[in-house]
């Protein structure tokens, strides 16, 4: 019985803990936000953002209003255009790596990590482009690895796209062999999130050929075929 009230004790200090850690990161998240540096980082990626931590299951989100982001806590995600599934890890890479209101390109590169692979899933969630002729007409390939790189060349963060059933389905690792290689640091990547929620919230014929004249362009420069 002894032992049995060690254990529990000691189960309920960590899950006091886990608690209180998860609660001053969504905190912190609320302060640094709002920084001119933060702000100008994630302009024109989203308007209204919708974001789950995933140990502590708070739930958050946060609009952007041009020269400052409004955080909110709960989320309706009828009234936001992604919403994002993100552990404590990346929240306290926010905090760490945004605290000097200054972001260098390294530092950069590992907030632009915590976004990287949850933006890619659920832009490629939309309706059009999940079809398939619409698909073949772009030329895009159905299995894709990108890559985000720090300054120096070394790999940040990897995942892979694969089309099948008439979806999109992003792992969070490189799988298969590839019929084109992304290899993006940090500004092409954000450039990417920027074009193609513009094409979604437009959500115009007209904007959608637009988007597909620019992603052409955009991947032979950054890009390579198997």
């Amino acid at each position: 019985m002894r032992l049995f009230r060690t254990y529990l004790i000691a189960f309920t200090i960590v899950c006091i803990s886990q608690t209180a850690m998860a609660q001053t990161s969504s905190e912190t998240l609320k302060s640094i936000i709002q920084t001119d540096a933060i702000t100008a980082f994630f302009d024109g990626t989203f308007n209204h953002l919708g974001i789950r931590i995933e140990e502590s299951k708070e739930m958050l989100t946060l609009h952007h209003e041009g020269t400052s982001i409004r955080v909110e806590d709960g989320l309706k995600p009828a009234e936001v255009d992604f919403v994002l599934d993100l552990d404590l890890t990346g929240i306290e890479n926010l905090v760490k790596y945004t605290e000097d209101g200054e972001i260098d390109d390294t530092e950069a590169t590992i907030i632009a990590r915590v976004f990287f692979t949850p933006f890619t899933k659920v832009t490629m969630q939309n309706p059009v482009l999940t079809q398939n002729r619409k698909r073949k007409a772009a030329g895009i390939e159905d299995l894709i690895h990108v890559y985000l790189t720090f300054p120096d060349g070394k790999t940040a963060a990897a995942h892979t796209l694969i089309y099948a059933a008439d979806q999109w389905v992003v792992v969070d690792d490189i799988v298969g062999t590839p019929k084109r290689v992304f290899k993006l640091n940090h500004r092409e990547a954000l450039d990417y999130q920027r074009k193609v929620f513009d094409a979604i919230e437009k959500d115009t014929k007209k904007d959608w050929l637009a988007f597909v004249k620019w992603y052409k362009t955009w991947r032979s420069e950054h890009s390579t075929t198997s």
